[in-house]
């Protein structure tokens, strides 16, 4: 295990974050696109079959209660997530593949985007009980809930060793 100072001295090190996935970089420039369309989202998310199969995945859990078939990555956000929520999904998902950290054990990467996207809910329907004149978007919500937590990636990324310690 490294010396408290000698992490200090690695984290100020830091210049540079790991490079944003491609598919992450095309969310991003979609999300500031004021004529975005279900139909442009779709195609970026089918474009990354991991991503899309992820996208379907959370269409049919008990989380969104959907009892229809979801035949489409189009028929996953127009019918079931919605267009903001498949964005804000997808976004977390594919910005989260620039880390490189275990998926198994209690610190890996599926507890992680577990309580992730736990929190996202929580976030988004704690604002959605807000007042409007509070200007408080609840998809806006379920994003800084997504990514609450998002350092948590970046530590195990850049201190592999010690972070498996923590498990």
């Amino acid at each position: 295990m490294l010396p408290i100072e000698e992490i200090r001295r690695q984290i100020r090190a830091v210049k540079h974050l790991p490079t944003m996935p491609d598919a992450a970089m095309q969310l991003l420039r979609l999300r500031n696109d004021p004529h975005a369309t279900v139909t442009h989202l779709s195609e970026i998310v089918e474009s990354d079959p991991s991503l899309a199969a992820q996208i379907v995945r959370y269409a049919g859990s008990a989380m969104f209660n959907y009892r229809g078939k979801i035949e489409s990555i189009h028929d996953a956000i127009a019918r079931v997530l919605g267009f903001e929520n498949t964005l804000n999904i997808a976004l977390g998902l594919a910005a989260g593949r620039a880390f490189h950290n275990p998926a198994q054990g209690p610190l890996g990467l599926n507890a992680f985007w577990h309580h992730a996207v736990y929190s996202a809910a929580l976030s988004q329907s704690l604002a959605s009980l807000l007042p409007k004149q509070m200007g408080v978007k609840p998809g806006l919500a379920y994003l800084a809930g997504l990514l609450h937590n998002f350092g948590f990636l970046l530590t195990g990324h850049l201190f592999r060793k010690e972070f498996t310690i923590l498990d």
